[in-house]
Formats: structure tokens, sequence, C-alpha cells
């Protein structure tokens, strides 16, 4: 009886040490977009450009407030996970204006599915990122996400620069690699980059396993 007791409990210590180490990687992507959002709309402000720059500061404080809600929330809906992205995206638009060609494709099936709470917003991050370095005059920044054979497949394509090759995708695409081992025992998270100057991000994950 004891060793079954024993045994409980070293479950139960490693189910909380999961739990923590979600949050701390969760915790390190939010003083980074945080950082990079506040540069965005402290230029507007030196530009002039008050519109924009109270809109951009309404579009952060959105994400803050989806943080603040969600803080001790492994799992989101697929619609607020999008809300936050369509915010984040806002600000980005202003940033780079006409070379940020944005589209977001989501089924109406998969609003209501749940999904690890900020798991696309390094990984759309990442695609603002490259695309603003790539040599062609627009970033045609494009979001699907569909359920297909009882997965839910997130896919992501931007543009690139082949001379910057993706090796190193930063401290976000790897918290979220980390991320998804830790919540999930199969999943499908993959980035390549095609010979017509796109970059391709697919992840795929169990449709049902997190709903309530």
């Amino acid at each position: 009886m004891r060793q079954i007791e024993d045994r409980i409990e070293v479950r139960q210590l490693q189910v909380q040490l999961i739990q923590e180490q979600l949050k701390t990687l969760r915790t390190q992507l939010n003083p980074h977009f945080l950082f990079n959002a506040l540069n965005t709309i402290a230029s507007l402000v030196r530009l002039k450009n008050e519109n924009e720059a109270v809109v951009a500061l309404s579009s952060l404080s959105v994400m803050l407030r989806t943080i603040l809600e969600n803080k001790s929330n492994d799992c989101v809906k697929v619609k607020d996970e999008i809300h936050f992205i369509e915010s984040y995206l806002k600000i980005q638009k202003m940033r780079f204006e006409d070379k940020l060609a944005i589209s977001i494709d989501v089924d109406e099936a998969c609003m209501s599915l749940q999904i690890p709470t900020m798991i696309l917003h390094p990984l759309v991050e990442n695609a603002v990122h490259h695309g603003a370095q790539s040599a062609s005059k627009r970033n045609p920044l494009q979001l699907t996400v569909k359920v297909i054979d009882g997965m839910l497949h997130v896919n992501l394509r931007n543009a690139f620069n082949p001379v910057n090759t993706h090796e190193g995708h930063g401290i976000g695409v790897t918290n979220t690699r980390e991320r998804l081992s830790r919540m999930f025992n199969y999943f499908h998270f993959e980035l390549r980059q095609s010979d017509n100057g796109i970059f391709e991000t697919h992840l795929a994950i169990p449709a049902g396993e997190m709903d309530d």
C-alpha cells in the first residue's frame, strides 16, 4: 500500500513539474513580443501618427488582457487564440504597411476547439520577422486552420530571405516545440522552405484531446 501511495505522490509531483515548466516557457514569450509592440507604438508616436498609435495601443491592451485572463489556463478556444493573433497583426500591419499582406482562414468547425494558449503567436511572430527580411516587396502571410482526420492542422506561409536560413528560429519556436512535447503524446511540427521564396510552418495536434 505504501508503495502505491509513493508512486501516486511521485506522479503528482511530475504533473506539477510539467505544469510549472509550461508556465515558464509561456512566460518567456511575453516580454519579447511586448518589447516589439511597444517599439512599434513608439515609432508611430514619433511619426505623429496619433490615430494609428491609439489603434495600436487598443490592440496591445487586448493582447495584455488576454494574457492576464488566461495566465492560469493551459488551453483556450481557437477563436480566442485567433483574436489574439489578429490584435498582434494589426500592430504589425501598421509597422510594415503595404509589405505585409495578411490572410487568415479558419474553418468554422475549428472555432470552439481547444488549443494551447499562445501556441500560435511565436509562429506568426517568426513569420512576420523573417518576411520583413525578405528581398520581396511583399510578405504574403497566410494562416489557415482546419480539421483533417481528427487532427487540428495549422498552416502558415510567409516570404523569407534565402540568405538568412531558418536554422535558428529563436526562443519562441524552440519553446513551442518543448511545450508541444509536454502536452501531447503525438503531434506534428515542421518548418520548411520552398524554392519559390515561401517559408511554410505546419502544426498538427489531436483535435479533440483538449476539449472540455
